[in-house]
């Protein structure tokens, strides 16, 4: 029953009520990347959070729905993750980005561990002030990749 609270208090975020106005500043050195990348991980583990506890509600639509969101904010964070990290490491800037993500997953399961009847809101209200303006460079990230020329 809470995990169906749970579903029910995250199912606002699927909607653009999040999406803020005005896209925000491209990151302009690896540094401010790496930033934008462990947001964007950030936001996936909120997403996988979610699909999670959908899951637990048995709600198999609303899992792969949650799914499907937390792959593209995976996708679009592993493109500021290669710009964020050394050369030396570019080949590995897809696990680094699964690493952060791993990590902000456990955190969240731990948030519903500590208090599952505040978790569902605790971490919407996070999802929301850290992903919410930052909904729309995400759409366009994954826009620009479906629409940018092939490579031969």
């Amino acid at each position: 029953m809470l995990a169906a609270a749970a579903v029910a208090t995250c199912l606002p975020l699927a909607g653009p009520a999040f999406a803020a106005d005005d896209m925000p500043p491209l990151p302009k050195t690896k540094q401010e990347s790496f930033a934008m990348a462990s947001k964007f991980a950030t936001c996936a583990a909120a997403l996988k959070w979610m699909a999670e506890i959908a899951t637990l509600a048995e709600k198999p639509d609303g899992a792969e729905h949650y799914g499907n969101l937390e792959r593209g904010w995976n996708l679009a964070g592993r493109f500021f993750m290669a710009d964020g990290v050394d050369e030396s490491r570019a080949g590995a800037s897809g696990q680094t980005f699964e690493d952060i993500e791993a990590a902000e997953l456990v955190r969240f399961r731990a948030i519903w561990e500590a208090d599952n009847l505040k978790a569902p809101s605790q971490i919407a209200g996070e999802f929301n002030a850290t992903c919410g303006p930052l909904a729309r460079l995400q759409e366009g990230v994954i826009q620009a990749m479906r629409t940018a020329p092939r490579v031969q």
